[in-house]
């Protein structure tokens, strides 16, 4: 039902808008706009369903009573992480795009500088949290879910985050600029995403346990990282020279290797 009240809202505020439902709707039958758009929302909302719940459907049909348990433990702590540091300032960067359309080389230097604190403070989680997180588990949960696994599946979960803070970023870029043509080839990648994401993650979890479900979220974040990175690099190919690739502008968005080197020696 979440589905189809999102489209509603958005039936009910077009129509609202527009002078009421007699100018939106002809002869009785919705007019191509309303259409289109509500078929945008109940689809991403399907898709947001599924991805949000996919994790789910992936424990019950491959892992056991306490690999589901240990995994949703370790999600759960790591989730701490990426809410209360990653959401803060993906929606700040957010608003910054959104304010700065009309200056894409300003727009430009706000997500490689966004991108590269996000980039760092996750590197902190992922070459420090590991090193404390079986005692953490030991002491704040017992022995009994250190010996079903919870640290290293809190190791993996901390690296999962460095995958999360860019392409919490790039998707705000992306939300920011993108016409309703983009978001539906998006909506249209993702889906396709979400299968190969849903099947990978099944077949490995049976292998390889929950930790697969972890390797499976971290491609699912590079492919659609790597999608909106191309998306900024053309939109802003149009708006300023010289241009940069997908890939040039990735690089220059990521930490530099004295840092990532002074991670590892830490």
């Amino acid at each position: 039902m979440i589905f189809f009240r999102h489209a509603l809202v958005l039936v009910v505020g077009l129509t609202s808008t527009s002078g009421g439902v007699s100018e939106a709707f002809s002869i009785g039958i919705p007019n191509s706009e309303v259409i289109r758009l509500a078929f945008d929302a109940v689809v991403q909302s399907v898709m947001k369903f599924v991805l949000g719940n996919g994790e789910g459907f992936i424990l019950l049909l491959s892992c056991d009573e306490t690999s589901r348990g240990a995994f949703k433990l370790a999600s759960n702590i790591s989730f701490l992480a990426a809410r209360f540091v990653f959401d803060r300032l993906q929606e700040q960067s957010f608003a910054a795009f959104s304010r700065l359309q009309n200056d894409v080389p300003a727009m430009e230097r706000t997500f490689i500088l966004a991108t590269k604190t996000s980039s760092m403070i996750a590197m902190l989680f992922s070459f420090i949290g590991p090193a404390y997180a079986r005692l953490f588990v030991k002491i704040m949960y017992g022995p009994q879910w250190e010996a079903a696994g919870v640290p290293g599946l809190l190791s993996l979960s901390f690296f999962y985050l460095q995958f999360i803070s860019v392409n919490g970023i790039a998707e705000g870029y992306f939300n920011a600029v993108a016409t309703s043509k983009a978001v539906r080839g998006y909506s249209m990648f993702t889906f396709i995403v979400m299968i190969f994401y849903m099947g990978f993650g099944t077949v490995f979890a049976v292998w390889d346990g929950p930790a697969a479900i972890i390797l499976a979220n971290a491609l699912n974040m590079i492919f659609r990282a790597v999608y909106c990175a191309r998306f900024i690099a053309r939109f802003n190919s149009k708006k300023t020279k010289p241009s940069r690739t997908a890939l040039v502008l990735l690089k220059e968005a990521i930490p530099t290797p004295g840092f990532f080197f002074t991670m590892v020696a830490l």
